[in-house]
């Protein structure tokens, strides 16, 4: 249980730093909520998304897929840390439907790459 909760304040540190990094340096800090970032994203199955993320200091269980009504849940994040240091995944296993292909989509972050494992919500 202590490794849990040290991984998920390890995860929310990076994500929280890697929002405002971005939101700071690339100007894609949505103008309405300073607490939100877009962070492109290439996925395995092709797809290139910008993926909203709210920066509320916990694991998110999904992020919005922006320019649509779909979302992407995370079932489960992995942060690569670019010094070589060892790769720390996260789950959320409670927020994943058994039936559904999972994709994973990758961000580059400051220090970390991001990889998101989960599945995209039907969107219009």
């Amino acid at each position: 249980m202590r490794r849990s909760t040290r991984t998920a304040t390890i995860v929310t540190a990076a994500f929280a730093c890697s929002a405002a990094a971005i939101g700071l340096t690339s100007g894609t800090a949505a103008a309405d909520n300073k607490n939100i970032s877009v962070l492109d994203g290439t996925c395995d199955n092709g797809r290139l998304v910008s993926l909203s993320l709210a920066s509320q200091g916990a694991f998110p269980s999904s992020l919005h897929v922006t320019g649509s009504t779909s979302n992407f849940t995370v079932h489960s994040v992995t942060l690569t840390p670019y010094d070589g240091s060892p790769a720390f995944t996260d789950k959320n296993s409670g927020g994943v439907d058994n039936n559904k292909d999972l994709v994973n989509c990758s961000h580059d972050g400051n220090s970390f790459r991001f990889t998101w494992t989960g599945f995209f919500t039907p969107g219009s």
